[in-house]
């Protein structure tokens, strides 16, 4: 990344900010091709991957399936693996000890049951580096407002979803956690609400940096080996 001092500087001290008690929001302005994704792609890339969301046009739906975790009431994690699976007749030598294990899997199943019924998807954005390669969906960006201008610590969401059967069924969703945020596009119906509470850069368009660009794209393509630091 030549030259883009103040750009590159930005992206990484709103990067780090995702590990404090207030993270930042970052804008980056200006025409198409200018270096505004490279820029921030490859300070980044300085980052633990885990902690680093590139999101393009992301549907709530997806939102939580890609990135939210199955828990109780209690907070604690669902693993749908350990579904209680009913015993069959023939695993067992005598009716009386296939009863009790039947007896054993019905009050297990209705606990679970129970437990499902009171569950919810947690998506954790504490520590977050949520990245706007694109404009997001609109109503993914209107489910993550309250958090992304730090109006809300936690929100309560509710969505109706295709269960893997096709059927519609009530999701409810928690979204908790301040991320620190890098918008790559700036359409003002997206930042409207959130461009007071950020800081905007504008990538350099000098051509002075479009020379010294040129020239390292050359250099790479003509002596590759010079570039390796060993």
């Amino acid at each position: 990344v030549k030259r883009d001092e103040e750009t590159k500087n930005m992206v990484f001290l709103t990067a780090l900010s995702a590990y404090t008690s207030e993270p930042i929001n970052l804008f980056l302005r200006g025409e198409s091709s200018i270096g505004k994704t490279y820029n921030v792609v490859e300070t980044l890339k300085y980052f633990p991957e885990d902690d680093v969301w590139l999101l393009g046009g992301l549907s709530p739906t997806a939102l939580v399936h890609s990135r939210g975790v199955l828990v109780d009431e209690n907070g604690e994690e669902i693993d749908l693996a350990k579904k209680p699976m009913r015993p069959r007749k023939s695993d067992y030598d005598d009716t009386t000890a296939y009863r009790e294990a039947l007896r054993d899997y019905m009050e297990q199943n209705e606990r679970w049951i129970e437990r499902l019924k009171n569950s919810r998807y947690l998506v954790d954005l504490s520590k977050k580096i949520l990245v706007f390669l694109e404009a997001p969906n609109l109503e993914t960006f209107n489910m993550l407002r309250p958090i992304l201008s730090h109006d809300s610590w936690r929100i309560s969401y509710k969505f109706t979803d295709k269960s893997g059967k096709g059927q519609l069924q009530t999701r409810h969703v928690i979204i908790q956690g301040w991320p620190a945020t890098i918008f790559c596009t700036t359409e003002e119906k997206y930042i409207k609400d959130l461009a007071t509470r950020g800081f905007t850069v504008t990538p350099e368009m000098s051509t002075e940096k479009y020379k010294a660009a040129n020239k390292l794209t050359a250099e790479k393509a003509a002596f590759p080996l010079s570039l390796i630091h060993i």
